[in-house]
């Protein structure tokens, strides 16, 4: 039965995607005839009335360029690999945190160390391994487009990766991970099982929730009130500035301040 609706739909789209194209063909002799009729050239009516083809140029100090959409999808790939780099490792450092206070390991070791001086090195150390992998999806993601670029692209232009946009994505990610690692390990620290910390995670969650949502708006306006807003929130400015600055470099004082 299934097959045979699925074989039943199949012929159905194919047959509308055939009675598009025979419309659009035989409309299209008609238009003709109806213009020849009329004393016009049709050949020269299509030309007068062809769509406008807008083409979108960046502008920068080393000139004008092109923009195809390759630095929107650009900022877009490094804005998921932020985001899902923060969580996972964040809540790395929270599971850790219950899996020490389970085992009671972290009743050794905080007859050694101070409680600061433990914290510390959780998150350096998870912070160092997250940093690890971040690196090679990075070199991983730079080889890919590479070969991409000229094997297969052609003229599709590359996003321009300056030294700005290089040490933000290093600095936003380290402080984005410090700051919700923090808040993951509190968690962690409060409860004695993963399930009772999921009921606590997502008030943690919602700041980073709320700037991927809103992120198709910065976008669109990099410069606005509400993306310049939102990126001196704690929690969203790791991922609404960093976006902010692969689009449209905001003023070194926003991004200090951020």
């Amino acid at each position: 039965i299934a097959s045979g609706t699925a074989s039943y739909y199949g012929r159905n789209v194919s047959n509308r995607i055939d009675l598009r194209t025979m419309e659009r063909t035989v409309g299209s002799v008609i238009v003709s005839q109806r213009l020849t009729g009329a004393g016009l050239d049709p050949a020269k009516v299509k030309d007068l009335t062809k769509e406008l083809d807008l083409k979108t140029i960046r502008l920068s100090e080393k000139g004008e360029r092109e923009d195809q959409g390759a630095a929107m999808i650009f900022s877009i790939i490094l804005l998921m690999i932020l985001y899902m780099s923060i969580l996972l490792w964040g809540q790395a450092v929270m599971t850790s945190v219950i899996e020490e206070k389970t085992s009671r390991v972290v009743e050794v070791m905080a007859a050694g160390v101070s409680p600061t001086t433990l914290l510390a090195g959780k998150l350096l150390g998870v912070g160092a391994a997250g940093l690890t992998q971040f690196l090679v999806w990075a070199i991983s993601l730079f080889g890919v487009s590479a070969f991409a670029a000229g094997a297969a692209m052609g003229s599709f232009s590359m996003p321009e990766v300056t030294p700005l946009m290089l040490v933000s994505f290093v600095l936003f990610f380290l402080l984005g991970f410090l700051f919700y690692a923090a808040l993951y390990a509190s968690i962690g620290a409060a409860v004695n099982t993963v399930q009772e910390a999921q009921s606590l995670a997502f008030p943690v969650l919602l700041p980073i929730i709320l700037a991927m949502v809103c992120f198709p708006a910065v976008l669109e306006a990099p410069d606005g009130v509400l993306a310049v807003t939102m990126s001196m929130i704690p929690g969203m400015s790791p991922l609404i500035m960093f976006l902010r600055i692969v689009v449209l470099t905001p003023p070194l004082w926003q991004i200090a301040l951020s």
